[in-house]
Parts: C-alpha cells; structure tokens; sequence
C-alpha cells in the first residue's frame, strides 16, 4: 500500500509537470489575445502552432489540471497522480516536438 511519502513524492514530481504546461497554456492564452488585436500575427509559425495545441488538446490540458487540482486537496492516490503526470508529460513532449519542427522550417 502507498504511503504518505509515496504521494507526496508522486504530487511534487506533478506539480514541476503542471507548472510547466500552465507556462505553455498562459502563453498561448496570451498569444491568443495578442492575435485578436493583430491578426498577422498567425503569420509567426510559433504564434499559430502554440494556438492550435492549446486548441487541440484542451480536454487533456484540463485532465492534467483536475488531475494536479485533486491530488493537491489530498483526494488521489499515487497511482492516479501518476498517471496525470504521465499525460503532462505526453502533453509537453508534443509541443516540444511542435516547437523543434517550427524552427527547423524557419
């Protein structure tokens, strides 16, 4: 059975991934802003690329936040915060991957 230290473990290892997503998800929120005043902004690979992840995988964004939001009120067991960190990560990997492709067209 999973103890304190196990969650506890599981939450911080999380809570970098998390941090790390909201980062991402605030920039293309602001992005998106950015290009409701200027449209030509979408001109910028990066700007239209970070947009349409943020847009493509809102559902699994807001997984990982109900995720980390529960395991921070203590309601989760390690193997669930594990899991939420698990697709985090999938999250980031994608928009790395985006990121690398974006400057190697430009």
């Amino acid at each position: 059975m999973a103890g304190p230290e196990d969650t506890r473990a599981a939450q911080a290892l999380l809570r970098d991934v998390y941090l790390s997503l909201a980062r991402d998800v605030d920039e293309a929120g602001a992005l998106t802003e950015d290009v409701r005043k200027d449209p030509s902004r979408l001109n910028d690979p990066w700007v239209s690329a970070l947009i349409r992840w943020r847009d493509l995988f809102d559902r699994e964004i807001a997984a990982v936040q109900a995720i980390y939001e529960g395991s921070e009120a203590g309601k989760l067991s390690p193997d669930e915060i594990r899991a939420g960190r698990q697709m985090g990560e999938k999250l980031l990997e994608t928009l790395e991957t985006a990121r690398e492709r974006t400057l190697q067209a430009a």
